[in-house]
Parts: C-alpha cells; sequence; structure tokens
C-alpha cells in the first residue's frame, strides 16, 4: 500500500476511534442505573442531568457535522499532491533570495501552520459569534481580541518553527539515525515551549487579578504555602472569565514554579476549597510530576520514532505524497503526519501515568487539609462550573483520559474521611 493511503486509513482509523468513543460515554451517561451509582455519592439535580446529556449530543452532532466536509477535504488535499504543492510554493518563494534547504523548510512548514490556523480561526469565529452556545461569553469576548490572540499564536508558531528546524539540520550532521535528528530537536522544541511559549499562550490576552490586602483567601495562601515550603513559587489569579465560564488551575513550569487560578474558580469555591485546590497543585510540584511526565512523553516519542525509522526514510514514502524524497524538511514531515496518527494509542500509557499523578496529588492535598474541602471543590468545578457530568465509561477514561473521573476521585476523598475523620 502506497504510503499516502496508509496515512489516510490511519486518519480515518483514528476518527472512527475518537467517535466511537464519544458515542459510547454519552450511551454510558443515558443508563439511568449508572446515574444512581453516582447520585449516592454525587447528587445531580435531574435538570443539571438533562441539560449535560443534551450538551454531549448536540456537540457530537456538531463534530460530526463540521468534520463531515474538513476530514473529506484535508484527506483529498493530502492524497492529490496537496503538500507536493506547498513544496513547490515554498521552493518558488524562497530560491529569489537563497537556495538554503533550512529557508525552505521554515517557510514550507509555515505555509502548513497558516493554512491549518485559518481553518482553526473561520471554524471558532463561527462557534464564538455566531453560532456561540454560551451568549455571555461570547458577549463578552470583543473581535479585535479574538484576532490578537491569534496572531500570538501565528508568532508563536514561527518562532517554534523557525527553532524547530534550526535544531533539527544542526543534529542532521551529529548523529546518523535521522529518528535522533527528530527526538532531540523535539526536547529542545518542548522545554523551550514549556517554559516560555506555553506560558506567554495561557496569559495572552489575561490579565493577573491581585487578590485583595487582607482578604481571608490572600492570608490562607501564604499561611499554607508558608507551612508546606512552596512560599518562593509565583502564585496567580487570571481574568479567564472574559473567555469562558469554566474554572479551573494548573501547575506551570518545570524551572519557575508557578500555580494558576482562573478567577471563575475563585468566585465559585469558598477560601479553603481555593486551598485545597491550591495544595492540589503543589503536590504536583512536590513530586516533579512535570518532570515525569516529560520523561515519559519523550520516551514514547523515541519509541514511536525509532519505530517509524524503518519505514518513513525510504524515498518512495514522500514521492507517494508528492514530495522529493532528498530534502531534510521533507523526512521531518514524514516523521511527524505518521506520528500523529500512532500517537493517541501510544499515549494511552501517558494517560495512565497523569491519572496515577493526580490521585498523589489529591492525597497530598488532603493530607496537608483533611477534610471534605478537596471533594467538594472538585464537584463544585466539574459538575457545576464546567457543566459536566461526573462519571464516564471506563473505556473511554482508560484511552483518552488524563484525570480519573470526578466521582472516583470523591468516592476516594469520602472515603478517607471516614477512615481519619478530621
Amino acid at each position: 500500500m502506497d504510503a499516502h493511503y496508509l496515512f489516510i486509513l490511519g486518519v480515518l482509523i483514528c476518527t472512527a476511534r475518537y467517535y466511537f468513543l464519544l458515542a459510547l460515554n454519552i450511551r454510558y451517561q443515558s443508563n439511568p442505573h449508572n446515574l444512581k451509582q453516582s447520585n449516592e455519592v454525587i447528587q445531580i439535580s435531574e435538570d443539571h442531568y438533562q441539560l449535560c446529556l443534551r450538551k454531549s449530543k448536540k456537540e457530537l452532532r456538531s463534530s460530526l457535522f463540521h468534520n463531515s466536509y474538513i476530514i473529506p477535504a484535508f484527506l483529498c488535499f493530502v492524497g492529490f499532491g496537496g503538500l507536493g504543492w506547498i513544496e513547490s510554493l515554498a521552493v518558488s518563494l524562497v530560491s529569489p533570495y537563497t537556495s538554503s534547504s533550512l529557508g525552505e523548510g521554515i517557510v514550507f512548514f509555515c505555509i502548513i501552520i497558516a493554512i491549518l490556523i485559518l481553518i482553526s480561526i473561520i471554524s471558532n469565529y463561527y462557534t464564538t459569534f455566531i453560532k456561540s452556545t454560551d451568549g455571555a461569553v461570547a458577549g463578552s469576548r470583543n473581535k479585535v481580541g479574538f484576532f490578537k490572540e491569534y496572531l500570538g499564536y501565528v508568532l508563536i508558531s514561527i518562532v517554534g518553527v523557525s527553532l524547530f528546524l534550526c535544531c533539527f539540520y544542526a543534529l542532521v550532521y551529529l548523529f546518523p539515525s535521522s529518528w535522533l535528528w527528530v527526538f532531540f530537536c523535539s526536547l529542545v522544541v518542548i522545554l523551550v515551549a514549556t517554559n516560555i511559549l506555553l506560558p506567554f499562550v495561557k496569559f495572552m490576552n489575561l490579565k493577573v487579578i491581585p487578590l485583595d490586602q487582607g482578604s481571608e483567601l490572600r492570608g490562607l495562601i501564604a499561611e499554607t504555602c508558608e507551612r508546606v515550603g512552596f512560599s518562593g513559587a509565583e502564585i496567580k489569579v487570571v481574568n479567564k472569565s472574559i473567555k469562558s465560564s469554566h474554572g479551573g488551575a494548573y501547575a506551570l513550569g518545570f524551572i519557575k514554579k508557578k500555580v494558576v487560578f482562573y478567577d471563575t474558580l475563585i468566585e465559585a469555591l469558598a477560601p479553603r476549597e481555593v486551598v485545597a485546590i491550591l495544595l492540589h497543585e503543589i503536590g504536583h510540584h512536590k513530586f516533579r510530576h512535570n518532570w515525569w511526565q516529560l520523561a515519559v512523553g519523550l520516551g514514547i516519542m523515541m519509541s514511536v520514532f525509532a519505530l517509524l525509522s524503518r519505514y518513513v526514510v525510504l524515498p518512495e514514502v514522500p514521492m507517494s505524497f508528492g514530495l522529493s524524497p532528498s530534502k531534510a524538511y521533507i523526512t521531518l514531515l514524514m516523521y511527524l503526519i505518521f506520528y500523529v496518527i500512532i500517537a493517541p494509542f501510544a499515549n494511552v500509557g501517558f494517560a495512565m501515568v497523569k491519572r496515577r499523578q493526580e490521585w498523589q496529588a489529591d492525597d497530598y492535598s488532603y493530607k496537608m487539609l483533611p477534610g471534605s474541602y478537596l471533594g467538594d471543590a472538585l464537584v463544585k468545578i466539574g459538575v457545576t462550573l464546567n457543566q459536566g457530568l461526573p462519571f464516564h465509561h471506563p473505556l473511554c477514561c482508560f484511552i483518552r483520559h488524563s484525570h480519573p473521573t470526578i466521582l472516583e476521585r470523591v468516592r476516594a476523598l469520602r472515603h478517607k474521611e471516614h477512615q481519619c475523620p478530621a
């Protein structure tokens, strides 16, 4: 089978897998028996339950409609030499100025990224401003901010592509195995992206909101950080409410440790519930979860690249896409596009590691602040703020989810409460 047909088959399999799991999960959540079991731990009103089911079904139908033309158009573009056309365009743009393969590669990847971003802009503009499911959010977001955000993504993409290709071309001369080229420049880009580019994207168009001096929450956060030895890190609250009504918090950074809260979360939770979430995020830093995720992710990436190295370097592989077989950046592209269709299956192991880390962080938070605070906060975040259901199909969780379900986490926390009451 030609390589481009193999790629098309892989894309179709990944798409079918995605929709199968979504449909399976909706069917599981629609079962009254599963709702009854959930209500023994987390009470869900009938109105909220029906709202979540309607929302899930609507999103599934909307996604099917959207991808009914995006995916066929993409597959036709790839199957009928679209990538070869982009290569020719890149050559024509660069050749008057330089014969550098590096410059040609940067322009080539920037064209691909520009096409993807343009598709994303059109899709998100439609869902945000024309057919929004959250009128309050659509009304609060101005169009200037929307396009300013995408301009930031374009600039970051250009920087990332340039850095990636510079590393790639430098390493071509140092290592005989082409998969090592891709692996090492991926490592550099991941480290730079995590510590510089990702924080920039996360805070784009967002402002840091200072906590009121002398407030109960500010005092509790300062006391907690001092008690657990985390006083040197950054704790930020950002005005996420201008983009979404959902709430959340996350740990960020390998070197400079940060914990970021959404203002929606701060407003929805009691002060000690916020502290419980803070302790959960501190737990991620204490156990060096970011470093473990990096190690596991790179291990999976290295294994996949090593596996692909026996196939994608064959000259007939890029030729089947209408591309030149002798260019280093074309070999890089072959690694990346085949990695995309293998990664969802390979990353099941990564999701397992992430779920284990969530359990560790929950345990740490409970030990530092016993009681129902963390469990109550999880219910408010996942069920009320994010308008979701706390239970999902086990197979869907195993394959796709990086977190245990809220039902599992709250059940475990309440079991600890009964064993060791505060």
